[in-house]
C-alpha cells in the first residue's frame, strides 16, 4: 500500500485555509485513517478571529449532527456490555489511537478492567485470548482501518463482544461489530475527535450508572 500524504493545512494568500477533512472515498495511509484537503473560506481583516470562527462553527455542528444520529439504545448496549465485562479491549491506528487511548483511561478511571494495545501484533494476541464476558472496542473514523478491523474481528471469533466507533455504518469495521456507535462526518480533522469523545463521555456515564447499581 503506498504511503501517500492526502493531507495538509495551508494558508493561502487570499486568507483561505485549507482544512485537513476525513474523505473514506479516499483509502487508506498506510493502514491509517485518511484525510483530504478542502478549503474554508475566511474573510479578510482578522484572519486568525476568521478561523477560529470557523473551527469552533464545525465543531459545534459536528457535535449537533452526532447527537442527532447517535443511537441511544446502541449506547445503552454498549454500556451493558462494557459494565459487566471481565475485560475491554480497545484498538485504533493514526488519529484513532489518540481516541482510543483516551477511552481505556476513562473507563480504567471509572474502574473497567480496560487495555489498549498500541502494537497491533499485541493488540491480535491480546484478541485470541477473548471469549464470551469480554469486548472488544474499536475505534475508526472511516471503519476501514485494516488492523483495528482484523482485531476486532479476531475478538469477534473467540466469542468477546464487540463494539465500534465510527462515522460510517456501511464499513468493515461496523460489519464485524455487534454495536456500532455512529459519530458525524466533520469538515476538519480536528473536529473528528470531539464527537467521538462526546460519545465516549455520555458512554462513561451509561457506564458508571450501571456499576454504581449493580
Amino acid at each position: 500500500m503506498k504511503n501517500r500524504l492526502l493531507g495538509r493545512l495551508t494558508v493561502l494568500a487570499t486568507v483561505r485555509i485549507v482544512i485537513v477533512v476525513v474523505d473514506v472515498e479516499l483509502g487508506l495511509v498506510a493502514g491509517q485513517d485518511t484525510a483530504r484537503a478542502t478549503l474554508v473560506e475566511a474573510p479578510s481583516g482578522h484572519p486568525l478571529q476568521a478561523v477560529l470562527h470557523h473551527l469552533v462553527a464545525a465543531d459545534i455542528r459536528a457535535m449537533e449532527q452526532t447527537a442527532a444520529r447517535l443511537d441511544l439504545r446502541a449506547v445503552a448496549s454498549a454500556a451493558e456490555a462494557v459494565a459487566g465485562a471481565r475485560r475491554v479491549d480497545i484498538c485504533g491506528t493514526g488519529d484513532s489511537a489518540l481516541v482510543a487511548a483516551e477511552i481505556q483511561a476513562c473507563l480504567h478511571g471509572i474502574g473497567v478492567a480496560a487495555w489498549y494495545w498500541r502494537d497491533v501484533h499485541d493488540g491480535l494476541a491480546s484478541a485470541a485470548t477473548l471469549g464470551a464476558g469480554d469486548v472488544a472496542f474499536g475505534v475508526s473514523q472511516s471503519g476501514r482501518a485494516p488492523e483495528t478491523v482484523e482485531i476486532v474481528a479476531e475478538a469477534a471469533s473467540r466469542g468477546a463482544r464487540t463494539v465500534a466507533l465510527t462515522a460510517f455504518a456501511a464499513s468493515p469495521l461496523a460489519d464485524v461489530a455487534d454495536v456500532v456507535l455512529l459519530t458525524a462526518v466533520p469538515p476538519t480533522a480536528g473536529a473528528v475527535r470531539h464527537p467521538q469523545l462526546l460519545v465516549l463521555d455520555l458512554l462513561a456515564v451509561a457506564v458508571g450508572r450501571l456499576r454504581r447499581a449493580g
